[in-house]
């Protein structure tokens, strides 16, 4: 059991501690003003030009082709790897300068596309909007009552017997003129 209370004495020393420490860095980063408040204007920290950097890497290559005549072979062989690993280096960036470049030409693709536009439909054509879509038949009431004519004919001529001509002088001449002996139209009676 003394055990135990030991162990809880030192995790209360060591909380109280870290409360201490805490507190202490605090005091110590307010006095010294390192973090300023939201309301403080902060100076605007102005970055090198493009043209600035440029200028800075030519100079020390330079710096670096004529300290390389004087030096020993050691600096030589490090200026030498220093010069291929800024063409790798380039030499990627424009792989993927080049690679976001068709990327963006999918997404935006040039206006030499516009000769190969597809052609409009009938419903663009005739200004149709939103109307419901109809078959081709129904958008003409003269083909459309044409065709439910020519259906009404049909059915017809199931349920009607057609009626056949005679023959020119009058004379009965049986099966030649179309008699049927398998047909019957009588009708039987109980």
């Amino acid at each position: 059991l003394d055990e135990v209370a030991e162990v809880g004495d030192l995790v209360d020393t060591r909380t109280s501690l870290a409360d201490i420490l805490n507190s202490a860095k605090q005091v110590e980063e307010a006095a010294s003003g390192r973090k300023g408040g939201g309301d403080d204007d902060v100076e605007v920290r102005k970055g090198m030009s493009m043209r600035e950097i440029r200028a800075a890497m030519e100079e020390a290559d330079a710096a670096e082709a004529q300290g390389a005549a004087v030096e020993g072979e050691d600096e030589a062989l490090e200026s030498s790897l220093i010069r291929k690993a800024r063409k790798a280096r380039d030499a990627k960036r424009e792989s993927k300068k080049s690679a976001l470049a068709t990327k963006a030409q999918a997404f935006m693709p040039e206006e030499e596309n516009e000769v190969d536009l597809r052609s409009t439909n009938y419903a663009i054509n005739k200004n149709k909007g939103l109307t419901r879509k109809r078959k081709k038949e129904d958008r003409n009431a003269r083909v459309k009552n044409r065709n439910r004519y020519e259906r009404a004919v049909k059915r017809r001529k199931g349920a009607v017997q057609e009626v056949r001509e005679a023959t020119a002088d009058g004379t009965y001449s049986g099966e030649a003129t179309g008699l049927r002996t398998n047909v019957r139209k009588s009708v039987k009676l109980g």
